[in-house]
């Protein structure tokens, strides 16, 4: 399984809006298929604190790295996140999510609903 993921901090960026803005674009729409934002969180996991195993069977899950070091598990790959990393968990995929350091690991989730386009 391919999980996208990149570190913002090591990725080109762009500018918009006459180049007085500059941007690393996270999520790009896809004209087939639709979502709708079920919820979006700032969240985080104390030292040794992990994420329980679970999936979400009608929505795909983004996580933005804030603050921290640790794994994010996404089917069978495992990858190491940190600071400036952003993962797209897909749809009806098993994730857990772990922080193995002292401090805490900080992120934002965004999980948004999909609802696949008809051709």
């Amino acid at each position: 399984m391919e999980v996208p993921h990149f570190n913002v901090h090591k990725t080109k960026h762009t500018t918009t809006h006459d180049g007085t803005v500059s941007l690393v674009r996270l999520i790009q729409s896809d004209p087939s298929c639709m979502a709708k934002i079920a919820t979006m969180n700032y969240a985080w996991l104390d030292k040794d604190g992990e994420l329980k195993p679970h999936l979400h069977p009608d929505s795909v899950e983004y996580f933005f790295f804030l603050q921290g070091l640790g794994s994010i598990q996404i089917g069978d790959v495992t990858l190491g996140v940190e600071s400036g990393d952003f993962v797209t968990v897909p749809m009806n995929t098993l994730h857990t999510l772990k922080n193995s350091q002292e401090e805490q690991l900080i992120f934002l989730t965004l999980r948004a609903i999909v609802q696949q386009q008809e051709e």
